[in-house]
């Protein structure tokens, strides 16, 4: 599964080496030529960007394409990077106002909530053989075990859909 090139974690917004290169038009090679100058753009441990670090960095310290040499000070580079700045703020702040709403849920919630409806589902699953032994032990008609057992299936997924997967209900 692939990470997403942005997110949003405690207030900031988080780029993946591709996304940055976009804000800073360059390519990821470029990206990764920065990685070993002096003053290399500010990364996190898990090789996301944060965007507010990485938008100071790059209007201050803006590589040359060519060769990553010391930064360029002319004012139509500085201009495209702040419009490339601004234009980032204006996604993060239209996401934040989207989580805020409600029309996007943050990961950890989604991810929290999937892992509960996956446990109660599993263990329903595993309940079942335990359930469906005596009731098709002895009975030599393959149509009638065929029928105890998608029985069984409907009732546990009935179940879980009526109340949630809650095991209480």
């Amino acid at each position: 599964m692939t990470r997403p090139k942005y997110d949003i974690v405690a207030g900031d917004f988080l780029l993946t080496q591709e996304a940055a290169g976009v804000l800073a038009n360059v390519s990821v090679q470029t990206m990764k030529k920065w990685e070993k100058q002096d003053n290399p753009p500010p990364r996190n441990a898990d090789g996301t960007y944060s965007a507010k670090h990485f938008g100071i960095w790059l209007s201050t310290h803006r590589g040359n394409k060519q060769s990553g040499s010391k930064p360029k000070a002319g004012a139509a580079d500085r201009n495209q990077a702040e419009a490339r700045l601004k234009e980032a703020q204006a996604i993060k702040a239209e996401r934040e106002n989207e989580v805020a709403e409600g029309l996007l849920v943050p990961i950890e919630e989604t991810v929290e909530g999937w892992q509960e409806i996956l446990m109660r589902v599993r263990s329903r699953l595993l309940k079942m053989p335990t359930a469906l032994a005596p009731l098709v032990a002895g009975d030599p008609e393959l149509h009638s075990i065929q029928a105890k057992i998608k029985d069984a299936v409907y009732d546990a997924l009935n179940e879980l859909s009526e109340n949630g997967g809650s095991d209480d209900g």
